[in-house]
Parts: structure tokens; sequence; C-alpha cells
């Protein structure tokens, strides 16, 4: 879906390069993935210790494809660029707000910002508002403030109708599939 969005982009002329952090095994995938399905989409893998000869020809490709140790790593670079759209596959991998990883994703710049994860919750709703801090930062409020509107009291149990409440709060940005829902 979202190398289709690109795809739709591009023909209705958008120009710009997009990143997408990923893990390291999923580099190849997407790479193997837009050359099946964008033939047309150029996309390039922003990893290993010839990936700063890239910095200067970013703009010649439509998907810079990076990981997410690489841009812990390269933050002070990548923040430089200006991309149409950054988007995080497995976003949970920035789960813990306070992490390095997590602090380079928030400052990563993109007009556009998606998350792309099967597990938005790991380990507490806190997983959930980093995600949601990258992809529309602020929309679920300051951290603190999260954190005693939603988490300490969700952790604690037995807090059905505030459940509720961020189930709508989250309800018209977030994009749930079940299995049964997918094309085989």
């Amino acid at each position: 879906q979202a190398l289709a969005h690109l795809d739709l982009l591009k023909k209705e002329g958008r120009k710009g390069p997009s990143i997408v952090v990923c893990p390291k095994s999923l580099i190849f995938n997407w790479l193997r993935e837009i050359k099946k399905f964008t033939p047309h989409l150029q996309g390039v893998s922003y990893t290993g210790p010839k990936r700063f000869a890239l910095l200067e020809k970013l703009d010649e490709y439509d998907i810079i494809l990076t990981t997410y140790g690489t841009l812990r790593r390269d933050t002070d670079k990548l923040v430089k660029e200006n991309f149409l759209y950054a988007i995080l596959d497995e976003g949970q991998a920035i789960k813990n707000p306070e992490s390095q990883v997590s602090r380079a994703a928030f400052r990563l710049p993109g007009t556009h910002r998606f998350a792309l994860t099967g597990t938005p919750i790991e380990n507490s709703v806190k997983d959930l508002w980093s995600i949601m801090n990258f992809v529309m930062p602020g929309y679920l409020g300051e951290r603190s403030q999260f954190e005693d509107r939603f988490e300490k009291p969700l952790a604690r149990g037995d807090a059905p109708e505030l459940q509720r409440r961020l189930v709508r709060r989250l309800k018209p940005v977030v994009l749930r599939r079940l299995k049964e829902e997918v094309a085989e």
C-alpha cells in the first residue's frame, strides 16, 4: 500500500525522494517489491560504508531505504534532507520514546509520515504514543500528559471507558486490518 501511494504521487507529478526506515533484514524485500510492483520508481539502499556518496544525489531516487541503526548514526545528515514522505516499517522499533533511534525518527523530516506495524503495542500504550508522536507529533499530547492521562491508569487495569476513549481518538488515523481482510 505504501508503494502504491508513492507510485500515485509520482504519477501526479509530485517530486522529491521519500525515505523508508526498516530493519536491515527488510531492505532487500523493499528493493524487490519496488522492482516488482512499481518498476518505474527508483529505489536505493542507503546503508553500508559507501552510503555517504549517495548524500549528494538522493534527489535522483524516489525511495531511499535505510535501517534504524543507520538512521540513528546518520541523524545529523538525514535531517538536512527534504523528504516527501518519511515511512517507518516495523514502526514498533521506536516503541521507547527515550531511545536514540526514536529521537532520531522524531527528527526525521518528511512532509508526510507513515508508520507501518503489525504490533503497535508490544509492552504498553507508551509504545503507541511513541509511534503516534512520529506520525502526528502532539496528537496524543505531550509524553507526560499521555502518561498521566492514559498509560498509568490503563496499566492499573479496569479502565474500559478510558480504553474506549483512546480507541476513539485513534480510529481516524489508524488503519487496522485483520488477517481475514487481507487478500491472499
